[in-house]
């Protein structure tokens, strides 16, 4: 889902290796102290719950969410921001937001005019901000709408796509946002700012030291990870390397026993069929809203 202005920032280190897609790593070499690796494990079927087992229970739990109207994807950064992301958020009344340096996501807890309008303190002058759910979204007071945008909610439950090609990529790290925030800028992945890693794990590649695709992770909800932050350099656009990177990242949250699920402008009918070819199946239709707070002259 493309934006007006991208931001972001990572946290962690990068692999001791470059990984490759579509396998599981061995445990790296133990690190010192100070070292910044963060080894992947292989995948233990004794030690870690089998994907689709935990995928299905999620399934049921959110299904039972469901029955009685609790469904945490029609506002999923509600769910976040109150859930498992609550120590990222900024909160006012009954709206919350990421942190500034975080994200420029925002969500309040219902469409009643009192949530509505507590969203209107957590914009700085000049600030823009997304929200995005299912219903309508209504009209902040004293914030001017500046896009409204039909998009799609996509959930993958099972991956079978098979992407053996291998491709070199590591995990992202402190020492790599300023490239991150220069590949978001130039390809308007969604909003990103510089602390953007730190809501999820990101991977990426490079190649002659420049980094030229990413994918990595965003809002998080009971059950739930979203895929975000996918793009390619335009110079390397063509290879399937996104989509590779996607698929890997979808592969590991369904490892963690989780559902990954992504947003896409519903206009954007070639990155739909990417996801759909992944295993990705459309869920729902989705409004986004872009608010921006306007500069009171002196």
């Amino acid at each position: 889902m493309g934006q007006f202005r991208p931001f972001g920032r990572a946290a962690g280190g990068r692999l001791s290796r470059p990984l490759h897609l579509g396998h599981r790593l061995a445990a790296s070499q133990h690190a010192g102290r100070n070292s910044r690796r963060r080894p992947y494990r292989r995948h233990d079927p004794a030690r870690r719950p089998d994907g689709r087992a935990a995928a299905q229970a999620a399934r049921c739990q959110s299904g039972a969410a469901l029955l009685v109207g609790l469904d945490p994807l029609a506002r999923p950064a509600w769910a976040a921001l109150s859930g498992p992301q609550a120590h990222l958020a900024e909160i006012n009344g009954r709206a919350r937001r990421f942190r500034y340096d975080v994200n420029a996501i925002i969500a309040c807890e219902d469409d009643g005019a009192k949530a509505v309008a507590d969203q209107f303190a957590l914009l700085a002058p000049g600030e823009r901000v997304f929200a995005v759910q299912v219903a309508d979204i209504p009209d902040v007071p004293g914030l001017t709408t500046v896009l409204c945008r039909p998009a799609v909610q996509m959930i993958l439950e099972e991956s079978e796509a098979g992407f053996e090609a291998e491709v070199d990529f590591e995990l992202l790290g402190e020492d790599d946002v300023d490239a991150m925030l220069e590949l978001a800028e130039l390809t308007q992945p969604g909003p990103f700012r510089r602390e953007t890693c730190r809501v999820g794990q990101f991977i990426g590649l490079r190649r002659e030291g420049r980094l030229v695709a990413m994918a990595g992770e965003r809002m998080r909800i009971p059950g739930y990870c979203e895929v975000s932050g996918v793009c390619t350099h335009p110079d390397a656009r063509g290879e399937g390397l996104a989509s590779r990177l996607s698929a890997y990242k979808a592969r590991e949250i369904l490892a963690r026993g989780e559902i990954p699920f992504l947003h896409a402008w519903q206009d954007n009918c070639a990155a739909i069929r990417i996801y759909e070819r992944l295993g990705f199946r459309i869920a729902r239709q989705m409004n986004v809203t872009v608010f921006e707070r306007p500069v009171v002259a002196k």
